[in-house]
């Protein structure tokens, strides 16, 4: 009886010792260890590279912040689904790395490479990096293209605008009888209306300035009204690109330009 008493005393020893180390604060390496995983690790970065080869932000609606962190909410999520993914890290985090790496690559100076990363995570890291800067600089390439065309059509369209104010208002026609009245003969459509050529869409031929007899003729004022108007018609059609709305648009609103100077 004796010895199991003694026997069975080392069991509640350690026993006891187990319950209080389970209660036990972290050490001081387990708490700068969990400190340090809130940081980017190169597999991070390749995960984020991952996701946002995928997701392409850059592509978002030009000049809209919202559509942007949209963009990242969205790698944020499918970050997240990967367990060796740096916590709590949200859209923004991600966004801010994600342009750090791409400042860095652009500027050549390689992030120093942390001892936790393997040379084939930073090989690959640098190809997606690569990839990604050379899409995002065709994109930026593409929307300048884009913006220039716009441009110069709503320069064309405004110009347009002026002139068929200046008809409906009745300068060009004060202009043109003026000419009439200096013994002009023709309405030259260069000073006009420059770049186009005063000839109807309909006949394709010039408004002549001779008669059947081949004798010159003082052209009217209705024909030189009209040498204007066809003129800006070919150039609205020129500049619609193929647009049928467009198109139609603005050639109605010529229609009734036409119809307000004809008052």
């Amino acid at each position: 009886m004796t010895d199991s008493s003694e026997e069975s005393l080392p069991s509640e020893t350690v026993l006891e010792v187990d319950e209080s180390s389970a209660f036990s604060t972290p050490t001081k390496q387990q708490g700068e260890a969990q400190q340090a995983r809130k940081n980017f690790t190169a597999g991070d970065d390749l995960i984020l590279l991952r996701a946002a080869s995928t997701v392409k932000p850059w592509e978002a609606p030009y000049g809209t912040a919202n559509g942007v962190m949209k963009c990242f909410d969205q790698i944020a999520r499918m970050c997240s689904d990967t367990p060796t993914f740096v916590k709590d890290k949200p859209g923004t985090s991600l966004r801010t790395r994600f342009d750090k790496l791409v400042k860095q690559f652009r500027e050549a100076e390689r992030a120093s490479r942390r001892a936790s990363g393997t040379s084939e995570e930073y090989e690959e890291r640098d190809v997606l990096l690569q990839d990604i800067v050379q899409r995002m600089d065709g994109w930026k390439s593409l929307r300048e293209e884009e913006k220039q065309y716009e441009r110069a059509k709503r320069d064309g369209i405004e110009a347009l605008g002026a002139l068929m104010r200046r008809l409906a208002m009745g300068e060009l026609e004060d202009e043109i009888h003026a000419d009439s009245q200096s013994g002009d003969e023709d309405v030259d459509p260069d000073r006009v209306f420059p770049a186009t050529e005063a000839s109807s869409p309909s006949s394709g031929q010039k408004r002549g300035v001779l008669s059947t007899k081949g004798r010159s003729r003082k052209t009217t004022k209705s024909e030189k009204m009209h040498a204007v108007t066809d003129a800006i018609a070919i150039a609205i059609e020129g500049m619609a690109g193929g647009n049928a709305e467009k198109y139609t648009y603005l050639n109605n609103r010529l229609n009734f330009e036409k119809e307000e100077a004809a008052k």
